[in-house]
């Protein structure tokens, strides 16, 4: 009996038939194993920086996306500006990793990017390398590798020394091609969303201002402040040293929830006894609540679940003869500059008072309805786009795996 046969017995027995065994496990017969530096070049030498260049920080990538172009000069360029890019150039996010704020840049033109990443220069196939820095067992080969706690990060030298698992070069191309197929796709949903974000920005200007009216509705709005037309709570927090708090059946509405605006689920519970033995507050189906602090100070939601508040979340329960969804689309639109203006440096910081007294124009309640009904009807588009978006990613997420370890193999 040949090597060969014997190698392919002992993979049959392990259901890999046309696989091989390696350090990073099972990978087809014609794939290699290899670092990456034998693939890529690394924060390859950069020419004199021009004298002037869009520069991308940290913070101009989000989700694969180049958000921002911010355009300086090299006298005013901070000390971290270095990568001076090249079309298709690849950019790993080296600070706090498991963000994958990563780009493939294909542009031309004076781009140069902070040393907060690495710079990839692929040999060949820079989609698969692009592609392959998403795969699951190179991240958790990247996170092994780094180095603190709050702000963890990888070198580009140890980044370099990750193993990867090679397919030959047509097999790269087409994997490259579909999983960028896929990007596309995504990137198109985005957009939708975006578009949909601002018509919808756009209605409430005119609805929510009395600019644009429903046929049938005249005369003046009124304006009140909150306090005349709702009251105010908020709740408390159960100690976290009591497990029994916790884990129970009752949904606890965190400020970080606020952000799904109409909120049907939460990630967290607490039990009766930690409501019984703490400030939390219960809030009814259908409550506008309000963020008070920090990074989600100003947002509202609405809970579609009855729930307990803690002292981030301020609850409001309206009068008769005040709808629901129209003051919550108000106080939408008005809460960012009512944050912006209270922001002296630091994170904001909101109170009850403070939003008892905000000021708002409303009409009769048949026209507040019409005006909330079509606005939440448009958040409900929005939504059911977000959550197609998200399916479309777990899908892509899904095949990446697969294709990328050689598990789902491509014809060429």
């Amino acid at each position: 009996m040949t090597n060969k046969n014997t190698q392919n017995e002992v993979a049959l027995a392990e259901g890999k038939v046309g696989y091989k065994k390696t350090k990073l496990g099972w990978i087809p017969e014609e794939w290699e194993i290899v670092q990456f530096k034998e693939i890529a070049k690394f924060n390859p030498k950069a020419e004199e920086l021009p004298e002037k260049f869009i520069y991308i920080d940290l913070e101009s990538v989000k989700d694969g996306t180049l958000r921002k172009e911010n355009k300086i000069s090299k006298i005013e360029a901070p000390s971290r500006a270095q990568r001076l890019l090249e079309n298709e150039d690849i950019l790993f996010q080296t600070v706090r990793p498991y963000q994958k704020n990563n780009l493939f840049f294909k542009s031309n033109g004076n781009y140069v990017a902070s040393s907060g990443y690495a710079q990839l220069r692929a040999k060949k196939c820079s989609g698969f390398i692009y592609q392959l820095i998403y795969a699951e067992y190179i991240n958790n080969q990247v996170m092994a590798r780094c180095t603190g706690t709050s702000f963890p990060a990888i070198s580009a030298k140890d980044l370099s020394g990750i193993y990867v698992k090679l397919p030959p070069l047509p097999e790269q191309q087409k994997i490259a091609t579909i999983l960028n197929t896929w990007d596309k796709a995504i990137a198109a949903q985005e957009k939708l969303i975006a578009q949909k974000q601002d018509l919808k920005k756009g209605l409430m200007q005119q609805l929510l201002t009395g600019k644009k009216r429903f046929a049938g509705f005249e005369g003046e709005w009124e304006e009140v402040k909150i306090k005349d037309i709702a009251d105010t709570f908020s709740g408390g927090t159960p100690s976290s040293k009591k497990v029994e708090y916790y884990n129970g059946k009752i949904p606890w509405l965190k400020s970080g929830e606020l952000n799904k605006g109409i909120i049907k689920n939460t990630t967290g519970y607490i039990s009766e006894l930690g409501l019984k033995k703490s400030s939390a507050k219960l809030v009814e189906i259908d409550t506008i609540l309000v963020a008070m602090y920090g990074a989600t100070a100003g947002v509202c939601g609405i809970t579609k679940i009855k729930g307990a508040i803690n002292q981030a979340v301020l609850a409001l329960i309206l009068n008769k003869g005040f709808s629901t969804y129209f003051i919550y689309q108000l106080l939408k639109m008005k809460m960012p500059h009512i944050v912006h203006s209270m922001v002296q440096g630091g994170q904001p910081s909101l109170s009850g008072g403070i939003i008892n007294s905000v000021k708002v124009k409303i009409p009769i309640l048949g026209e507040q309805e019409k005006i909330g009904e079509l606005l939440l009807n448009r958040d409900y588009e929005i939504d059911m786009i977000r959550k197609k978006l998200g399916n479309m990613k777990t899908q892509k997420q899904g095949l990446m795996q697969q294709l990328l370890t050689g598990a789902k193999r491509v014809k060429i």
